[in-house]
């Protein structure tokens, strides 16, 4: 997408962004790298809400830098609390194969087994 296409503050700059997640008219989520006018970059997630009435979108949640936070450990305690609580993971795929289970456990467990597979932070 274009800079243009995400609505952030107008004194930012959108170096490059990516979609996370998009309900047509209701929610969208992204990644963006920004820019300050004081060239300052940082990585930023942003949610938007789509406002019926005046027909845009509306930043909910805006100005978290991400780029101190561990994500493949915030996936990992996710996946493990939603183990725990059998909370569906929507954005989870499970591997569909030969002898490939649709239960829910299964398929987060799938997704811990590689999880653990991937280097840790401070490797």
């Amino acid at each position: 997408m274009a800079q243009a296409d995400f609505p952030v503050n107008p004194r930012l700059t959108v170096i490059e962004g990516r979609t996370i997640y998009k309900k047509d008219f209701k929610r969208w989520i992204a990644i963006c790298a920004i820019k300050d006018d004081y060239g300052y970059v940082d990585l930023k997630l942003y949610e938007w809400e789509w406002r019926a009435q005046k027909q845009e979108w509306k930043v909910s949640f805006a100005n978290y830098s991400i780029k101190h936070l561990d994500l493949s450990l915030l996936l990992r305690e996710a996946t493990q609390l939603a183990i725990k609580h059998k909370i569906d993971l929507d954005w989870f795929d499970p591997p569909k194969g030969p002898g490939a289970t649709l239960k829910s456990t299964d398929s987060t467990m799938d997704l811990l087994k590689y999880l653990d597979r991937l280097p840790k932070s401070g490797s």
